[in-house]
């Protein structure tokens, strides 16, 4: 199975673990939640947020660094954003957390 780009990339920056059944694991500082509804989760080895969303336990990590496992989706409308319909940015990625590991009190 060929990984998808971004797959590939977030593997090479140290970011992201694929597992088995499409699991993956991301790591990083999480903020939010922002306007859209959803939070962002930032990597000193990566450009830009992923945008995440889909476990209500989020609330409790903003401003914590932590280790995210779920999977890749490909619509901000799965992981509870909420955008204007058909204003879906072409670099965002989506993240629907399945559970939270906390990793440090701060963000480096």
């Amino acid at each position: 199975m060929k990984l998808p780009a971004i797959a590939a990339m977030l593997i090479a920056a140290g970011v992201w673990a694929a597992g088995p059944l499409q699991a993956a694991t991301i790591t990083g500082c999480l903020k939010g939640p922002n306007p859209e509804g959803v939070y962002d989760l930032t990597h000193s080895k990566q450009k830009g947020e992923i945008e995440v969303g889909g476990n209500s336990g989020l609330a409790e990590h903003v401003g914590h660094t932590v280790q995210l496992t779920g999977e890749w989706v490909k619509s901000g409308a799965d992981i509870g954003e909420k955008e204007a319909a058909g204003h879906e940015e072409a670099n965002e990625r989506h993240f629907k957390v399945s559970s939270i590991k906390h990793l440090a009190a701060g963000c480096k």
